[in-house]
């Protein structure tokens, strides 16, 4: 049970699953894997622990039109070409006078040189040693670095003919500690085009899941949508899309790095 690790103080066992099952989807880690500090600085950061979990006034509250990468559409279309697509960083040369990046725009072409004040590492820590840094990073960055591992998780979207938990009076979230989604919103167009139901499988189960097939994870997500929200209806989808994080190469999972324990003071 996931209760294992959270703090004995808690004594009522449905508020250490709950707790449990919120903390994994947030980190898509497990709680052993968490410093209690880190996760402390994290909810101070986030002013509280109800304004990131929760929906009215809170992160979950609001959806972007035409999806959230529309922001950065817009930025790069004021950018113009100053942003370039497709074009790896794999050497950053650094001294007091600068940096120099060797980027390789495609396998076809030689490096371009770019050459800079300083440079914004804006990857995961984890990934530094692919940027081929020229002097290596210092010993303790690169420590910390091997010490922020990304979170573990699969994003899924179940689409169904029309949106039958609505029908019986649920909102579509969904906490659930068994898996193997944890965490579930309502993601029904505001058009009425389409009707979904979006779930997360995370951490110890965003990993145990991919030794099935993505029918075998459809199947086991229908089933148990039927399980809550007491519907035949979820075993029939229309369509069922999903995305493995872990394989993405420039982040190797979501949602950001977590510090495991005694790294923060160490």
């Amino acid at each position: 049970m996931i209760t294992r690790s959270l703090p004995s103080n808690i004594l009522c066992s449905e508020a250490k699953e709950t707790l449990g099952a919120s903390i994994e989807s947030l980190f898509c880690s497990e709680l052993e894997e968490i410093s209690f500090l880190f996760f402390l600085w994290f909810v101070h950061c986030n002013d509280g622990w109800r304004r990131i979990i929760d929906t009215k006034n809170a992160a979950q509250e609001r959806k972007f039109i035409k999806g959230s990468q529309a922001i950065s559409c817009a930025m790069a279309d004021k950018l113009g070409d100053r942003v370039k697509l497709n074009s790896p960083v794999r050497c950053i040369e650094w001294d007091e006078s600068g940096v120099t990046l060797t980027v390789y725009p495609s396998a076809r072409q030689g490096p371009t040189i770019y050459r800079a004040r300083y440079v914004i590492v804006a990857i995961p820590p984890t990934l530094y040693p692919t940027l081929g840094f020229q002097p290596g990073l210092p010993a303790l960055k690169s420590q910390l670095a091997q010490r922020m591992p990304m979170g573990s998780i699969l994003k899924t979207n179940m689409y169904y003919k029309r949106p039958f938990w609505r029908e019986k009076g649920y909102s579509g979230v969904i906490v659930n500690d068994e898996g193997p989604v944890l965490y579930a919103y309502d993601d029904c167009k505001v058009d009425g085009s389409a009707y979904s139901i979006m779930g997360f499988i995370n951490a110890k189960h965003g990993r145990r899941w991919l030794y099935s097939s993505k029918e075998e994870r459809q199947k086991a997500i229908c089933e148990e949508y039927r399980k809550l929200f007491g519907c035949d209806e979820a075993l029939s989808p229309i369509a069922y899309v999903e995305k493995n994080w872990s394989e993405e190469q420039y982040s190797g999972g979501c949602y950001f790095s977590v510090m495991a324990p005694n790294v923060m003071t160490h």
